[in-house]
């Protein structure tokens, strides 16, 4: 417990009216944020810590909220410090689903699903939009690419790239917009008490419909049948009140293709500060995943800075 804050164990007493915890520390994220379970007794709670991310903190409870009152399972929400440095979660248990495997791969896609319909019912005037510029920002830090893996990139590739990252969010702002998680993937899912709980939702925004079914379908380390992810997307595209068609496969690559850009240069920034240096190796993962997508796109050839990071 050398690690945890004697203000947290403090709140942590105060709040719960238990005095004699035993603290461990959870899996560590890509942020700022820590997570710690503590017990007492027979009862078990987790404590979110919010050092630097106090408005994230903020987006947190309020998107907590906004969910629970539309039938998504999230974690109770048992207290919250008055400078909302720490929050007092309902224990979901261990079973995250990209550690876990406690349903067959159908029907931990089927449940998944069911949640993101609800997220779909959250009201669209009170969620923040992922516009063109906020889409093309997200992936600027992809450049640093080059220079992790040890490649010269030059004038046009760089160009290259740019006229892409420009073309993917034409297509992105193109599709229907929904009440979006916008990380919907197996690492943000835990399943409890029968059933599949959503986690780190606070950036819920409206965004393209696009984001959250690339996240769970093509997660960069889990791979589903075609037949069975087509299925499975006509039964829930039509279960949401939305046309099913062959235009949803592409509008699902292009939003894979961003994400992969994304996540890319979030994590080389996080491994030149020194964090999350468990996750080097998935971004040669993410890597094949924006291969993938461009290639579904017929765009591989159309782009010559995709010969240099094959």
């Amino acid at each position: 417990m050398s690690n945890i804050s004697s203000e947290l164990i403090e709140w942590a007493q105060k709040s719960t009216g238990q005095h004699i915890f035993n603290i461990e520390q959870l899996r560590k994220e890509a942020s700022t944020r820590n997570y710690y379970r503590l017990k007492a007794d027979d009862k078990s709670y987790v404590v979110m810590e919010n050092t630097t991310e106090v408005e994230s903190a903020a987006r947190f409870l309020y998107a907590s909220k906004i969910l629970k009152n539309t039938g998504v399972k999230v974690p109770e929400v048992f207290a919250f410090s008055e400078n909302l440095e720490f929050i007092l979660l309902e224990d979901l248990g261990d079973d995250v689903l990209d550690d876990t495997a406690p349903l067959s791969e159908g029907s931990l896609l089927r449940m998944s699903l069911q949640e993101l319909k609800k997220i779909y019912d959250v009201p669209q005037d009170v969620l923040p939009v992922q516009n063109h510029d906020v889409l093309l920002n997200q992936t600027t830090e992809f450049y640093k690419v080059f220079d992790h893996l040890n490649i010269k990139a030059d004038d046009a590739d760089i160009l290259s790239l740019e006229s892409f990252r420009k073309e993917l969010v034409v297509n992105l702002i193109a599709q229907v917009y929904v009440p979006c998680h916008t990380d919907f993937e197996r690492r943000n899912l835990i399943y409890f008490k029968n059933g599949i709980h959503v986690i780190d939702f606070q950036d819920i925004c409206m965004a393209p419909i696009g984001i959250d079914l690339a996240s769970l379908f093509y997660e960069h380390n889990f791979n589903y049948n075609d037949a069975d992810i087509k299925a499975l997307l006509k039964e829930h595209m039509e279960s949401a009140g939305y046309a099913f068609s062959e235009n949803i496969m592409e509008s699902i690559y292009v939003a894979l293709a961003h994400r992969s850009m994304r996540i890319i240069g979030t994590f080389i920034n996080y491994f030149k500060d020194g964090k999350l240096l468990n996750r080097k190796n998935d971004i040669e993962l993410f890597l094949k995943r924006l291969l993938m997508a461009a290639n579904k796109l017929n765009l591989l050839n159309d782009y010559s800075f995709f010969k240099k990071i094959k």
